[in-house]
């Protein structure tokens, strides 16, 4: 899995918005959450993403059974949560201001 940072006009951002924005073309995307910190819990990105992107499958991993993100095989184009951290994938490719790849998947949404 290749690393690849996202524009820097992101950098400010959660990182949910971030893999949203990535996903949608860039475009940002405005989102309401239930966390006083600005971050997202599992089901606030469930219906983020649900709502702004077309979703084919949703697959989440149980402790002892989560793949590294670097193990990870996605055809075609995904959202990730890697253990409290969501990220863009494409293929081979993943979109994040972070080093994830030593990081075990919770959640993926492969995208239409």
């Amino acid at each position: 899995m290749n690393h690849i940072l996202p524009s820097d006009y992101l950098i400010n951002d959660p990182c949910s918005i971030v893999a949203v924005a990535i996903a949608n073309g860039g475009v940002k995307i405005p989102v309401q959450v239930s966390k006083a910190d600005g971050y997202m819990t599992l089901s606030d990105m469930n219906r983020y993403v649900r709502d702004n992107l077309s979703v084919a499958k949703r697959t989440d991993y149980k402790r002892g059974q989560r793949p590294k993100l670097k193990d990870l095989k996605v055809n075609g184009r995904a959202i990730v949560c890697v253990l409290g951290h969501y990220l863009y994938v494409d293929g081979e490719d993943y979109y994040s201001f972070f080093d994830n790849h030593d990081d075990e998947v919770v959640a993926m949404w492969l995208l239409k």
